[in-house]
């Protein structure tokens, strides 16, 4: 949240995305020495930053189970959000999503796509203070999170400032003919400020697309 007070002006301007990722040894979710010494470099330029957000998500190759893959996405998120708050960064800079095997980077039919595939982006937005004017605009603006589940277990969806949703497996039917949703699914989280007094995150989950 951010004061405005008399005489003072604090605002929010352009800002710039910078983006790391993180890959994994098969069935892992441990960082290495490697992992840890880029994160921390990340850490370091973030220092230098009026103000950042950081999007977190977790992936791996299409090995085991759908079910065991989207755990094992979630614990290599946890495992760089754990790290990062560790070294100081606010955990409600941070929001974090995994989605197992449904957002492969490469194709898994060989060794070399399931090695990319293992990974975990790390997206930071870094803003630069300037003018009032800005932080009214960036009030304004809906900031939304596109998310994809599997409706036939249960889905754990993390935005910021510990804000989590949980959508129990089985737990979504068509609103027509009350018949449970079996479909992967795309939804988008939106978020926007309530003007009032105080001032109110706004969230919304809304249907995207279903195949």
């Amino acid at each position: 949240m951010f004061l405005l007070l008399g005489g003072v002006s604090i605002t929010m301007a352009q800002s710039h995305e910078k983006t790391l990722q993180i890959h994994f040894e098969s069935d892992e979710f441990g960082l290495d020495n490697q992992d840890r010494a880029e994160l921390k470099k990340l850490i370091q330029e973030l220092g230098s930053s009026s103000y950042h957000e950081i999007t977190i998500t977790g992936h791996t190759d299409h090995d085991a189970s759908e079910e065991y893959n989207q755990q094992l996405s979630n614990r290599r998120a946890q495992q760089v959000k754990a790290f990062l708050g560790e070294n100081g960064i606010q955990e409600n800079r941070i929001s974090m999503n995994w989605y197992g095997e449904n957002k492969p980077k490469a194709s898994n039919s060989k060794e070399s796509g399931k090695k990319e595939n293992r990974r975990v982006e790390i997206k930071v937005k870094l803003y630069d203070f300037k003018s009032t004017s800005d932080v009214i605009n960036q009030i304004s603006e809906t900031k939304t999170q596109v998310i994809e589940i599997n409706p036939k277990i249960e889905n754990k969806v993390e935005g910021e400032k510990g804000l989590e949703i949980t959508i129990p497996a089985n737990s979504l039917e068509l609103k027509m003919d009350k018949q449970l949703v079996q479909d992967q699914l795309k939804l988008s989280l939106q978020k926007s400020i309530q003007i009032g007094m105080p001032l109110k995150n706004k969230y919304q989950l809304v249907l995207m697309d279903r195949y």
